[in-house]
């Protein structure tokens, strides 16, 4: 199971959208560009959605994802995902607590390349202490 379809299964035991007229999928990807530092206005024109929705939706996925406690880690797993989204290819960049299967960062970019990688990279290990050295492979 990629990261993507984690946080959505995540969101419907969660059940904190009312209505489905936008997909889940859509409300997640655009929650996600706004907390990765998309404005609301950009991500409403490019989607055709209306910036209130699109912060509505911010507010109730952060709901989910709830403030992380520093603590030492024994392991973690970051997961990169390839979706589209109305024609356009998006990456959604996902670290996870394995022991206890905690989403710890989530990141959207529009290009997978190193510095992509390692900039998820930095902002997530200064935000979370693990007591492992950590290895690219």
């Amino acid at each position: 199971m990629n990261g993507l379809d984690y946080l959505v299964r995540m969101v419907k035991e969660a059940k904190i959208f009312k209505r489905n007229k936008v997909s889940l999928q859509d409300k997640i990807l655009s929650a996600l560009m706004h907390y990765s530092g998309s404005s609301l206005r950009s991500i409403a024109k490019w989607r055709s959605f209306t910036y209130e929705a699109v912060r509505q939706w911010y507010h109730a996925l952060r709901r989910v994802l709830k403030e992380l406690e520093r603590k030492p880690r024994r392991t973690i797993a970051i997961d990169e995902t390839k979706t589209k989204l109305h024609g356009e290819q998006v990456y959604v960049w996902m670290a996870k607590d394995v022991d206890t299967r905690e989403v710890l960062a989530v990141r959207v970019s529009y290009t997978r390349s190193a510095l992509d990688a390692s900039s998820f990279s930095i902002k997530f290990f200064n935000t979370v202490r693990i007591n492992l050295l950590y290895s690219w492979i």
